[in-house]
């Protein structure tokens, strides 16, 4: 309880809390500072409720901001502070109003010396806990959820909220469930409670686990900022020394050239930034919505804890789906291009060119969309190599170290030649010896691209007919006698080819070099 000033305490109006209103990002705020907070939803009649905290905007419910759901656990540690800073407390039961003296733990009520008396003597309360007042406050002291205030039915007045509604998902009494909720699915509220806090503790490890990848990627964030900044300050080293060489005619050349780096730097700086307060602000949400999920649990009653389940799953899964990016949204790549210092003089090129982006090879892809690459036997087939910058842009110069090779299934590789047209694309040509299928290895600055090893499909070259489209040998050769012919047909009288009607002449016209009877095919001749 030593820290609970701060904790009933509004963030937006620095007062105590009147009527905490729990919003779905699990930040909690007077009804009245809420109030303040609603506006318009973008072209919609509907309204919207900012977070002061975390500017976080949520939809309000029809009945508006008094339709969001109480912060019971607030509610209770109010009435906690109020009733230890109270000199004195009446008696619940008699219309007196005698100085309460014990309160009964199971009914929640204060009870004068009289009626505790009266309550410890009847048979349907006589096993009811009962403690002093003093024994109360100290209890409370201690464990704020130990002092349970009644919770009533809102549609039932006087009726305690005792159970727990699992098909509506909220606490309901037991008149409840004779109207409003019949054959609902109910259970008793240390039921639904112990269920719910073993759902809602796994779900608070689970957002824990992905704060502590969000860090890593700060972590990388910082890394990544500081070899940045030494990449820059080294290429700044090599640009002054090439300026210093040609001393005050190119101080121009200079100032320029470092403008040009310090843009690249803070443009990719910036980025590198915007990316650290998304995830810096990502962690204070994540660890702010755990420590008061886990408050909760620890210091809050079943009731409490089970009023607040729908928000407190709602936010906890939504930090556990969360997907950020947490692996550095730009690189460390700051090059500096010389040009020939003669030319400088010559043609005012200026000294060189500061490159802010290189070739990243898994953004490189090859020209064409299909998965497999089809190639000829024996012919020069050639593809196209597209390179491309971390930011999937093409690349307007060459200058990369390009590799492929041609690999069969049986392990023999066939070296590819490679062509830097320097406009960013390569050209690769390779003539493969044998058909069948190979794997086709590309690799940039000695790693694989994109797609990298391709399914290459190498098509058989197709055997020409070296004889004649005939009807048979001896019509095609005049008569010869010593013309043989691919049907294996023999025409009697010393002939060695066929003639008509002389089996297995195959009765049309054939190709004598292989005996097929299609004029458009492949000889099969041996």
């Amino acid at each position: 309880m030593a820290d609970a000033g701060e904790q009933l305490r509004c963030s937006a109006c620095s007062n105590r809390f009147r009527d905490p209103k729990l919003l779905p990002c699990l930040h909690t705020f007077c009804c009245q500072c809420l109030d303040e907070a609603v506006e318009p939803a973008n072209g919609e009649a509907s309204l919207i409720v900012k977070c002061p905290s975390c500017d976080a905007e949520s939809s309000l419910p029809r009945g508006g901001v008094s339709g969001l759901p109480t912060n019971l656990f607030i509610s209770n540690l109010i009435q906690v502070v109020a009733f230890q800073d109270s000199p004195r407390i009446n008696c619940n039961l008699c219309m007196e109003g005698s100085p309460a003296a014990a309160r009964c733990s199971d009914c929640l009520a204060f009870l004068c010396e009289f009626c505790e008396q009266a309550h410890r003597r009847q048979r349907k309360t006589a096993s009811h806990r009962i403690l002093s007042v003093d024994e109360v406050k100290k209890d409370a002291s201690e464990s704020p959820k130990r002092f349970r205030s009644p919770s009533v039915c809102s549609s039932h007045p006087g009726e305690a909220l005792g159970l727990f509604c699992d098909s509506c998902d909220q606490l309901i009494c037991r008149d409840c469930t004779l109207i409003d909720h019949r054959q609902h699915r109910y259970s008793s509220v240390a039921d639904a409670s112990a269920r719910h806090v073993a759902m809602l503790t796994r779900l608070i490890g689970q957002a824990r686990t992905q704060v502590v990848g969000i860090r890593e990627g700060l972590r990388q964030i910082e890394d990544m900022s500081q070899r940045l900044s030494d990449c820059a300050a080294s290429v700044a080293v090599e640009i002054c020394d090439v300026v210093d060489a040609v001393v005050t005619t190119l101080q121009e050349h200079k100032r320029s050239l470092l403008g040009d780096l310090s843009k690249i730097q803070q443009e990719k700086l910036s980025v590198l930034n915007c990316q650290k307060d998304l995830l810096q602000k990502a962690v204070d949400d994540a660890e702010t919505s755990c420590r008061f999920a886990a408050d909760t649990l620890r210091e809050g009653g079943d009731i409490e804890v089970l009023s607040m389940k729908g928000p407190l799953t709602n936010r906890l899964q939504e930090l556990v789906n969360s997907s950020l990016p947490c692996e550095p949204q730009t690189d460390d790549y700051i090059r500096f291009f010389p040009s020939d210092l003669v030319s400088v003089f010559e043609c005012e090129e200026g000294l060189g060119v500061v490159e802010g982006s290189g070739t990243d090879p898994t953004k490189c892809k090859v020209d064409g969309d299909s998965p497999v690459i089809q190639a000829k036997q024996r012919k020069t087939n050639v593809i196209t190599v597209v390179a491309r910058d971390h930011l999937g842009e093409q690349r307007m110069k060459g200058g990369d170290k390009v590799d492929a090779v041609l690999q069969s299934r049986s392990g023999c590789s066939v070296q590819c030649s490679v062509a830097d047209c320097e406009d960013g694309t390569y050209s690769l040509s390779y003539v493969p010896e044998e058909a069948g299928e190979y794997r086709l290895i590309v690799t940039i600055n000695n790693h694989p691209i994109e797609g990298s090893p391709f399914f290459v499909h190498v098509l058989a070259r197709r055997k020409r007919h070296t004889g004649s489209w005939q009807c048979c040998t001896f019509c095609s050769t005049g008569g010869k006698k010593d013309v043989a012919c691919g049907c294996h047909a023999v025409m009697p009288g010393g002939y060695r080819g066929c003639g008509h009607g002389y089996p297995p002449h195959p009765g049309r016209k054939h190709w004598s070099c292989c005996g097929s009877v299609i004029y458009r095919s492949e000889c099969n001749a041996e």
